[in-house]
């Protein structure tokens, strides 16, 4: 008997950079067909330590290597006409978009949730940005370390009387992709008990998922049961 994966079937266009990358990753593990958009000179990730042998190349970073497994790739500058065109082709018979560009970024090339759901009404958009698609903040920039302190998972990390440590291997865009990846799944399934197959968009705040990891041990509920501010616990 042939074996079917999870997710045979299913298209996945990923533009996304580090932030989001393992997203995409896990929906390939998972059987999708995961087709990698790059701009001509290749993705951010390609560029991103370490090196095989510590030699620098676009084919031997580690992190492009693991994140980007089973994937396909295809080169084109969305921010061209062209290139717009093709990758509005390309969403017409995609599942699932998984992008990182800033707020309005997309939309304003044409290519953004609105826009695509035209030529695909099935579409799942999932856009993971540091602070969310909305709110004062939407327009900021940040990385994992600026993602782990403004969530307080900075503050929870490390031993309790030392500085606060940054977990490795990147938790916030790691924590962030894990929701990407099950909310696009989330949303295909109700996509599929839906009369009308209608698609989504799922805005994925980096900060409100790391948030999410340390309700455990920094809840507010903690200083209303032991009248205790919660510290660092020594989890580093």
């Amino acid at each position: 008997m042939a074996t079917v994966t999870a997710l045979e079937g299913v298209r996945v266009l990923d533009l996304a950079d580090e932030s989001a990358v393992f997203a995409t990753r896990i929906l390939a593990d998972l059987g999708a067909d995961v087709i990698r958009v790059e701009p001509p000179d290749g993705g951010s990730v390609r560029n991103m330590e370490p090196f095989l042998d510590d030699e620098p190349g676009t084919e031997r970073s580690l992190y492009h290597l693991y994140h980007n497994a089973n994937k396909r790739s295809v080169t084109l500058d969305v921010s061209t006409v062209d290139g717009a065109a093709v990758l509005r082709r390309l969403a017409a018979t995609a599942d699932v978009v998984v992008e990182t560009a800033a707020p309005g970024a997309m939309g304003a090339l044409g290519l953004g949730y609105e826009d695509l759901k035209t030529v695909n009404s099935g579409i799942v958009y999932v856009s993971v940005t540091p602070f969310g698609q909305q709110g004062p903040w939407s327009g900021r920039l940040a990385n994992d370390l600026v993602a782990t302190a403004a969530s307080g998972l900075l503050h929870v990390t490390g031993d309790p009387d030392g500085p606060p440590v940054q977990g490795a291997a990147d938790p916030a865009y790691k924590v962030a992709s894990l929701a990407a990846a099950a909310g696009a799944m989330i949303a295909l399934t109700g996509r599929e008990a839906s009369a009308d197959r209608t698609g989504a968009h799922l805005d994925i705040s980096i900060q409100e998922c790391a948030r999410s990891t340390i309700l455990d041990v920094s809840n507010p509920n903690i200083y209303t049961w032991d009248g205790e501010i919660p510290g660092r616990p020594g989890s580093g």
